[in-house]
């Protein structure tokens, strides 16, 4: 049997290389994140530390390797506000906007969860943590809570020691000579650790002002920045002003055991008494804080971590998690950073798109060709479209002429492309010629305001017979226009269609032609997309006996390829059944890696069943139990094949016809499970009837369309 299992393993070693290059194990999540705005720089065991909005990266300064870390990791939350390392403890101490405090050791996280779920009315932030011998000390806005390394629990907590024993906010800490100094919104105050920190008595205010910042001390002496401009320098128990005060904001200030350093937007600069010496010019970046360590580690905002030689080291990612549009065409995922139209002024960003091919991310530019919104892929041709800037044809590298200005004068303002099979459709918003048609003849054909209806359309969605449905602006009213190219139906649709709200948040037409509506009031669903001009009205779904998110804003929605409805609230990402009997899942930041529960856009890859899901803080995405299913077999794939020990996840069947029933059988012919595709995805526990773990072997997968005429056969490697 080792011999026959050794064998196994060898002969499916270059097909799972293959496999893993092109697919992802079903119900995992990716990270999606941007390295290139880093916030905060910590050193410790060899390791330079950079904290991003999502998550952190950190470099091995021996090896060169680089790292990433985030909820898909084991760390609990994203919007990282603190870091601290204990060399000690060999520890990273990680704090979060949220109040969760990870403790990361050995590649292991415990979750400190205590300041999240307490009672407490306002912010839970965590504005700092140091740490010290066996303690970490956590500032937050009720202030201090001291958290034991080598317990791993949360052992004290300081509260009420401002003046006159009130409650005070700590934005900073740090230790010096057996002395916690505190920065609060009550001014700067200090302790001996060896008192009863408790205690308001035991604290002095050593200056009221609440203009301090940047706690530093080198060996011999604690400095802070007073009004970003002014260094100050405790001597004795009173702080002195430095005769020099800078001509920029002191962005950051560091200090090794002799010299202290300012970051200011031009210089890296030494301090002496005398004043600063300029060590470096930095006016090139958009420097954020640094690192004195072997030179200068400096933490850039658009650049990521930058090294002491000037390079720029940053992990794979889209250029910003400031997202405003994602599009999956052509086995690609596209992430847009143009301005919505209703935001529209005249500004430019020359930022370009990020572009995903299921392996690692890539950004790119288009000469002169800026706020970039959308892309289509029509006629072997790639169209980009813009707002400000119309519409490009990148495979031709020119733009689409023939586009009329909009109505204040600038260049067109085109949030979205879609195409059918003979055209490209281009809404161009607050424009006279409010939509156009591109035939693959390459002939542009305009539809004036009179024929449209509005002159502020955002987007359009076809039916399966080619109903547009325009979404429209909320400056004209919003709710959407239906229209028939051909033969000019044309309908209104608002509130008094029974649409909870005409604000829009998105629209999805599923496999079965019918319109599902996110609006700011809740979700709504047309039962023909195509035959809307019936005078049908809309009807408000239901799910347990409830009408679903009632007066609830939702702020997207999604079909996959199991003609399943995604819908998302500020309660984070739903998925139901198209009938709404179930609830399949509900993912939220507690229970998933979502960065946020406010979800504002989602894009499938109907080929392996993969929605990317933008939201407010970022882009991840979901392998979940479904792909687009066809009329025939296409490519039938097993994924993990073979499965090996230790393996927990999912078993998923790809390329089936649509929702094909899937029997399992060992080699004798015994029937092990049956399960059903959606769409052309099956997914299998790896368990039989029994609910018990399949026995290491091969196992028979049988597949047959509901009528029968379509079948195939496969086969699965399991190793235990």
């Amino acid at each position: 049997m080792k011999k026959w299992i050794t064998s196994l393993v060898s002969f499916w070693s270059v097909a799972l290389t293959f496999c893993f290059a092109q697919n992802i194990p079903i119900d995992t999540w990716r990270t999606h994140f941007s390295y290139n705005n880093v916030r905060i720089l910590e050193e410790g065991n060899g390791k330079i530390f950079c904290a991003v909005e999502n998550g952190l990266f950190y470099i091995d300064l021996a090896t060169g390797a680089i790292n990433t870390l985030s909820k898909t990791d084991g760390l609990s939350d994203a919007g990282i506000t603190a870091l601290s390392y204990s060399e000690d403890f060999k520890t990273l101490v990680i704090g979060y906007e949220s109040g969760l405090v990870d403790l990361h050791h050995d590649g292991k996280v415990t979750t400190i969860r205590d300041i999240k779920n307490a009672t407490l009315v306002g912010s839970k932030k965590i504005h700092q943590i140091i740490t010290h011998g066996q303690l970490a000390y956590v500032g937050t806005s009720f202030g201090i809570i001291v958290v034991s390394l080598e317990r791993q629990e949360i052992v004290d907590n300081h509260r009420s020691f401002g003046p006159n024993a009130t409650d005070v906010t700590v934005t900073e800490m740090l230790v010096f000579g057996e002395r916690l100094f505190a920065i609060t919104n009550a001014g700067l105050l200090s302790a001996s650790l060896q008192s009863n920190l408790s205690t308001y008595t035991s604290w002095i205010l050593e200056a009221d002002s609440a203009s301090f910042s940047h706690l530093t001390a080198t060996s011999e002496n604690v400095f802070v920045i007073k009004n970003d401009t002014l260094i100050a320098q405790r001597v004795g128990n009173q702080w002195i002003d430095a005769s020099w005060a800078s001509d920029e904001s002191i962005i950051d200030m560091k200090a090794d055991h002799e010299f202290l350093y300012l970051l200011t937007s031009s210089n890296i600069h030494q301090y002496q008494s005398t004043g600063p010496t300029a060590l470096k010019s930095i006016a090139h970046l958009q420097a954020n804080t640094f690192l004195p360590s072997d030179g200068f580690w400096i933490g850039d905002l658009r650049s990521g971590l930058i090294d002491p030689a000037g390079q720029s080291i940053t992990p794979n990612g889209p250029l910003s998690d400031d997202i405003t549009e994602i599009r999956y065409i052509d086995q690609h995922c596209y992430a847009f950073y143009g301005p919505h139209p209703e935001d529209y002024y005249g500004q430019t960003d020359s930022l370009g798109y990020s572009l995903f091919d299921n392996t690692s991310w890539g950004t790119e530019t288009i000469e002169g060709f800026y706020n970039i919104t959308d892309v289509a892929f029509f006629e072997n041709n790639h169209y980009f479209s813009s707002t400000g800037y119309g519409l490009y044809n990148q495979t031709e590298g020119s733009l689409v002429t023939g586009l009329s200005k909009n109505l204040e004068g600038y260049d067109p303002l085109i949030p979205q492309l879609t195409t059918s099979s003979d055209l490209l459709y281009i809404p161009s918003y607050e424009s006279g010629e409010p939509l156009y048609t591109l035939d693959e003849a390459g002939e542009l054909n305009p539809y004036s305001l009179s024929f449209i209806g509005t002159s502020f359309p955002l987007a359009v969605s076809l039916s399966q017979r080619g109903v547009l449905w325009i979404t429209r602006g909320i400056n004209d009213g919003g709710g959407f226009i239906a229209l028939n190219l051909n033969n000019q139906d044309f309908r209104e649709l608002t509130t008094a269609d029974k649409i909870p709200s005409n604000q829009i948040n998105g629209v999805a037409i599923d496999l079965s032609d019918e319109t599902w509506i996110a609006t700011v009031g809740g979700p709504a669903i047309f039962t023909e997309a195509s035959f809307i001009f019936d005078d049908l009205n809309a009807i408000i779904p239901i799910y347990d006996n409830k009408e679903v998110f009632e007066d609830e804003s939702v702020t997207a929605i999604a079909v996959d390829g199991g003609n399943r409805i995604w819908m998302s609230t500020r309660e984070g990402l739903w998925i139901f059944d198209n009938s709404l009997s179930q609830l399949e899942a509900h993912f939220t930041t507690d229970n998933s890696p979502l960065p946020s529960n406010m979800v504002l856009k989602m894009a499938y890859n109907s080929k392996n069943g993969e929605m990317f899901i933008l939201t407010e803080k970022g882009l991840v995405s979901y392998r979940s139990g479904s792909s687009a299913g066809g009329i025939t077999n296409r490519s039938v794939s097993v994924f993990p094949n073979p499965v090996r020990p230790g393996y927990e996840g999912m078993v998923g069947i790809t390329g089936l016809v649509r929702d094909a029933s899937v029997k399992i059988t060992d080699v004798n012919g015994k029937l092990i499970r049956e399960v059903a595709a959606k769409g052309g995805t099956a997914s299998w526990d790896l368990l039989d009837y029994n609910g018990q773990r399949v026995r290491s072997g091969i196992y028979i997968l049988f597949n047959a369309s509901q009528d029968g005429s379509e079948t195939h056969i496969g086969k699965i490697a399991v190793i235990n």
